[in-house]
């Protein structure tokens, strides 16, 4: 209600708002005018992807799109590299041979490039490769992981190393995790403090301008009034009874409290500053 109260004031002066306030007010309209359609828009888009990444192709670039991404890409790798030695040691340690326990621990990684890629070491595997150097050669699986099953083939420990692989990389994520947390809560205060802040100064620049315009205006009103310009015939200065400057005519004084106002209309009686400079002048009396 201020925002609009102040753009309406501005508008009847004919002056133009600051471009803060501006920007502001055309974001108001427009979410005032389209914000609806924007909304539906937006879920539409929101349903369309999903109805896309539901297909393998596209879901599959999705998926190769977030393992390249800086920090989103090493939580998807360390979050389905967990999943992987995690369930592989289990099924491992249950009596289930390797190949199957492979194809098991493939199935619980959501992430669609590194289940092929382990569905790939599966293969390569029944040809006679060891299971490290097939994850290796994929690149997507953190090296302590693949560092850890190396050890666990050569030692003929494999289980107990995909368990040591699982609770590494649960810390780590769980490390991760914590550390983006965070980071995420001073900067949410920040963006919100950042929004007040522009929200405020959108309101406040206008007003300080009215406040210098009004300056100005009284300053120009009493130099007019001084030469004598203000209106037709040849206003009078003097003081009233409350010791402030006013223009008068035809013996009749305005009330006080059209002196302040913003926009003087050029009428006879209207109540104006004059001069502080020349007081002399300002306390002749009407002829």
């Amino acid at each position: 209600a201020v925002g609009s109260q102040v753009v309406e004031g501005f508008a009847n002066i004919g002056r133009e708002l600051p471009w803060l306030t501006r920007t502001l007010s055309s974001i108001s309209d427009f979410l005032r005018g389209y914000g609806s359609a924007a909304l539906r828009m937006l879920a539409a888009a929101v349903g369309g992807a999903v109805w896309v990444l539901r297909k393998d192709a596209p879901k599959r670039r999705f998926h190769r799109l977030l393992l390249r991404l800086p920090l989103i890409g090493r939580l998807e790798r360390g979050i389905n590299s967990g999943r992987f030695a995690r369930t592989f040691s289990i099924v491992t340690a249950s009596g289930v041979p390797v190949l199957e326990g492979l194809r098991i621990a493939a199935t619980v990684m959501s992430n669609l490039p590194m289940r092929e890629a382990v569905e790939e070491a599966t293969r390569k595997v029944r040809e006679g490769a060891s299971i490290y150097a097939a994850l290796e050669k994929s690149g997507y699986f953190p090296p302590m992981t693949v560092h850890l099953i190396a050890s666990g083939e050569s030692s003929g420990k494999l289980e107990e190393m995909l368990e040591r692989a699982a609770i590494n990389q649960e810390r780590e994520i769980e490390t991760l995790i914590s550390a983006i947390m965070g980071l995420v809560e001073p900067v949410v205060s920040l963006v919100m403090g950042g929004g007040v802040l522009v929200i405020v100064l959108s309101i406040l620049l206008p007003i300080f301008n009215l406040n210098q315009l009004v300056g100005e205006s009284r300053l120009a009103d009493r130099r007019e009034c001084l030469s004598g310009n203000l209106s037709t015939g040849s206003p009078v200065c003097r003081v009233n009874d409350c010791g402030l400057p006013v223009v008068w005519r035809s013996g009749v004084i305005p009330p006080l409290h059209a002196v302040f106002r913003l926009r003087r209309p050029v009428i006879a009686h209207a109540a104006k500053f004059c001069a502080a400079v020349a007081p002399g002048r300002a306390r002749q009396s009407p002829g």
